[in-house]
């Protein structure tokens, strides 16, 4: 039996910051919740389960499974393409390794995850459709931004100060 969704998103959050990524989440997972803060911002017909900014200010979007609904993960993850710069799918290796072709072919990056981390971060090809990039960083930076528990805007992250 492989990760549950739950242990990929503890390993992926933990990558994504030992990286230096700053992002909103969106997850049932308590242990998750505990360490980040929430977003509700919509992109396409998707709440991506990642949402944030990579090292370089590139948006980025990621969607988590453990080692069930990779089809879906595929769909949901390629419906963030319109609002990031870089969209993935993270899962369970062992599972996402069977569809590892399929997620490349359609612009997403992958990220395998094991009990050991990560086994392997792929880049997403280019993305050519970025009709919700504006209306995305718009609603990060926004001061008003539909985040919860205070969560500092993507101002305060870009600046590296203490959210208001």
């Amino acid at each position: 039996m492989g990760l549950s969704e739950e242990q990929v998103f503890e390993i992926l959050t933990n990558e994504l910051e030992s990286r230096g990524f700053r992002f909103f989440v969106d997850c049932p997972y308590d242990s998750i919740l505990q360490k980040y803060e929430r977003h509700s911002i919509v992109i396409g017909n998707s709440v991506p389960d990642i949402l944030g900014i990579a090292p370089d200010d590139s948006g980025v979007g990621f969607e988590v499974k453990g080692d069930d609904d990779i089809t879906k993960g595929t769909a949901q993850a390629s419906s963030l393409r319109a609002g990031t710069n870089m969209s993935f799918l993270a899962a369970d290796a062992s599972e996402l390794s069977r569809y590892k072709s399929q997620i490349r072919s359609s612009t997403l990056g992958s990220i395998g995850v094991s009990e050991a981390g990560i086994e392997w971060w792929e880049e997403p090809n280019e993305i050519e459709n970025k009709s919700s990039l504006q209306d995305v960083r718009a609603q990060l930076t926004d001061e008003t931004a539909t985040v919860h528990r205070s969560a500092p805007t993507l101002r305060a992250l870009v600046a590296h100060e203490p959210a208001l």
